[in-house]
């Protein structure tokens, strides 16, 4: 079903903590500041548009995925694309989401679906998102170099959100020794008598 594109302002703390939550909701565990950081950054330079990051998203799809998500699709002329090595407008159906939530679900289904796109994102560094996100079949075709700077200047802006919504390293860090069998049982605990 073809839906009317509608643009949907969507403020960064809601950007955040939606993304933050998606992931969850996918894989069942939190992400990363780090991982969180790499999809808030994508999804910013995916979407940033005249009116700036996160200004150009449309029926909530903050990935800018092609397709249809349930059926519904949206047409969105004017994204610009490199096809043989020149940059023309295309005009392209568009996956069309009723929420915020739902877009952000789908996005991050979207990455999971595509094992070098995960693998990518699972590495946790930018060099390893890009690739990726570069192999076949891409998720972008612009400059590699263009896209790993833009990725890192729209991180940097998100930081403090990042940092509110993502999941501490330390966290992850105890918490995955916990998991292995408690690796610190077999060391004492000293107390100071007084």
């Amino acid at each position: 079903m073809f839906i009317e594109p509608l643009r949907t302002i969507i403020s960064p703390d809601d950007m955040v903590s939606a993304i933050s939550k998606a992931y969850k909701d996918v894989t069942g565990s939190s992400a990363s500041k780090t991982k969180l950081g790499l999809m808030v950054g994508q999804v910013a330079l995916e979407t940033g548009g005249t009116g700036g990051n996160f200004g150009s998203v449309h029926n909530y799809n903050i990935g800018n995925i092609r397709g249809s998500y349930n059926g519904n699709t949206t047409n969105i002329s004017g994204a610009n694309e490199i096809i043989d090595g020149k940059e023309v407008i295309v005009e392209s159906n568009f996956r069309a989401y009723p929420d915020l939530m739902s877009g952000a679900r789908d996005y991050v289904t979207q990455l999971r679906n595509r094992p070098h796109w995960w693998d990518g994102l699972q590495s946790g560094t930018v060099e390893g998102f890009i690739k990726g996100l570069t192999t076949y079949p891409a998720y972008f075709t612009a400059n590699a170099a263009t896209y790993e700077r833009v990725l890192n200047e729209r991180m940097a802006n998100y930081q403090g959100l990042i940092d509110r919504y993502g999941k501490t390293g330390l966290g992850l860090f105890f918490g995955s020794i916990l998991a292995a069998g408690g690796a610190f049982a077999g060391y004492k605990v000293l107390r100071r008598r007084s």
